[in-house]
């Protein structure tokens, strides 16, 4: 029996590498002989550094910066073994999490200390960066991560504008440094499976924004702070990205990188499966298990868990889902997707804080049991 497992993080609680960790522990605790390909994944988001590093044979290693109110903060870098490489998740610095619910607000907020990150990096040499983008609490479409890396942005009276959501709109005119910090040879890559463009109501302040803090007022002001940053970028630096799919990204991030740093956006979950190689290995097993925090319709929109059960079901294996929480009403077509079963980490009515206080544990229980009724009947 050749089991591969395949997750994805659990919010808050599992990563995908403690996932497989457990699972291949519980596994050959009842049968020594089972072979375990673990293959921990991630798209873009939280468990990506961590994921790509362990895959490239490097390590973490950590950086002063600041976070989205400027403040300072450690923040980690994954680098290959010859430091060419480099993996840098934006939550670290300009993320959400960084925040108290209090202090959200994208006005506010800024990508200044992923600049301060980036900076480093290529001053160690790095060659190609793998940037990811998910999880953040900004809104400035990449402008205070241009501003550490030396771009200049005035007012229309020649006077620097504050790097955030909420000044975009007064900038006036854009100047790049010269020397450049940002090398003609350097390679960036941009994870993201988010496909909105810069502004609009498809855009990055109408469809995030208001999950980062912003009001229906404060999320206007933010759209025409995109829209306005768009056109300055292409009339001083010849960029016109804010329709590129992606380019609304993490608060415009994806249109930031582009214009910035020369940037490819590309699907996270795409990278990621052929970088690991995913479909070859799911075509030599005998049981695929994936998973995520949460298992439902819109885990079939695109989402890593789906994409790995569609690979399931075109090569003919069986695929297990393992979730923290289950949408019951979803079951069907989940199973029509591709998975023969979802299984919760916990039972029914442990509430979802202790589901993810206690996920570790739940997950070497439910190991046990997936090895004795499912993979060895």
């Amino acid at each position: 029996m050749r089991v591969l497992l395949a997750p994805n993080a659990f919010k808050e609680s599992l990563t995908a590498i403690e996932f497989c960790d457990i699972l291949a522990a519980a596994f050959r605790e009842h049968d020594p002989r089972v072979e375990v390909d673990a293959v921990p994944l991630a798209d873009g988001g939280d468990g990506t550094l961590a994921a790509v590093t362990r895959l490239w044979g490097g390590s973490i290693h950590t950086f002063p910066t600041e976070d989205p109110l400027r403040r300072r903060v450690i923040a980690p870098v994954g680098l290959d073994p010859h430091g060419q490489r480099a993996v840098i998740e934006m939550a670290t610095t300009s993320g959400l999490a960084l925040l108290a619910p209090e202090e959200r607000n994208p006005l506010l907020t800024t990508t200044y200390g992923l600049g301060l990150l980036v900076d480093q990096v290529i001053r160690m040499g790095v060659e190609d960066i793998l940037l990811c983008i998910g999880g953040s609490a900004t809104n400035d479409a990449g402008v205070g991560m241009a501003e550490a890396l030396g771009f200049g942005h005035l007012d229309s009276e020649g006077n620097p504008v504050l790097p955030t959501g909420g000044h975009l709109r007064r900038i006036d005119r854009i100047l790049a440094p010269i020397p450049s910090r940002v090398p003609e040879t350097l390679r960036v890559t941009v994870l993201s499976d988010v496909i909105n463009p810069l502004h609009g109501p498809c855009g990055a302040a109408v469809v995030f924004a208001p999950q980062k803090g912003a009001d229906s007022e404060q999320v206007l002001v933010l759209d025409r702070g995109l829209r306005h940053i768009a056109a300055i970028w292409e009339r001083d630096l010849g960029k016109a990205v804010a329709e590129v799919p992606g380019a609304g990204a993490a608060g415009g991030m994806g249109a930031g990188a582009m214009v910035y740093l020369n940037a490819h956006l590309v699907p996270g979950a795409r990278w990621m499966f052929e970088a690991v190689g995913l479909e070859e290995r799911i075509a030599e097993a005998d049981l695929v298990i994936t998973g995520e925090g949460k298992l439902d319709r819109t885990t079939l929109d695109g989402k890593l868990p789906g994409q790995v059960a569609a690979l399931a079901k075109k090569h003919g294996k069986r695929c297990i889902g393992v979730c923290g929480i289950r949408d019951s009403d979803s079951t069907l077509e989940l199973h029509e997707a591709g998975f023969e079963t979802i299984i919760p980490l916990a039972e029914s009515g442990v509430s979802k804080e202790e589901s993810i206080r206690r996920a570790g544990e739940f997950l070497r229980v439910r190991g046990r049991g997936i090895a004795a009724t499912l993979i060895w009947p």
